[in-house]
């Protein structure tokens, strides 16, 4: 019985350090990989939210922020001019592994693309922010 006990735990424990993807989420990714220009080898989403490797040691193509770009205009995150819609921030706490402090999460993480004027490069800023928090 004990060691059923433990197995479950550490089977729990495996399933909460991953993030969490809403069928909206799942929905706009499926839609932004079937356009050419937005498709990214989904080893890359592999490597950079599952394996955890480090954004620098993974073969990130140069669409990848146009590839968040689409996500984050789709799910009515980010404005085609860029503006980041912070009323936003509760859509992504599954994707956290505090999901209680995605409001603050996203709050920084919209904070750290002031200053940028192309909506593709905030898009990928914030992103790789927030990429240190997910589960």
């Amino acid at each position: 019985m004990k060691s059923v006990i433990c197995a479950l735990a550490a089977f729990l424990t495996c399933v909460s350090c991953a993030p969490v993807y809403t069928p909206a989420i799942i929905s706009v990714h499926l839609g932004c990989q079937n356009i050419t220009q937005y498709f990214v080898p989904n080893e890359v989403f592999q490597q950079l939210e599952f394996d955890k490797v480090p954004p620098k040691q993974v073969d990130i193509p140069d669409n990848f922020d146009d590839h968040m770009y689409c996500m984050y205009t789709n799910l009515g995150f980010e404005s085609e001019s860029g503006e980041l819609d912070l009323s936003h921030a509760d859509g992504f706490g599954t994707l956290f592994a505090n999901p209680e402090d995605s409001v603050e999460i996203v709050t920084n993480c919209a904070s750290k693309t002031e200053g940028l004027t192309d909506p593709i490069e905030i898009a990928g800023r914030f992103y790789f922010c927030t990429l240190n928090f997910y589960a």
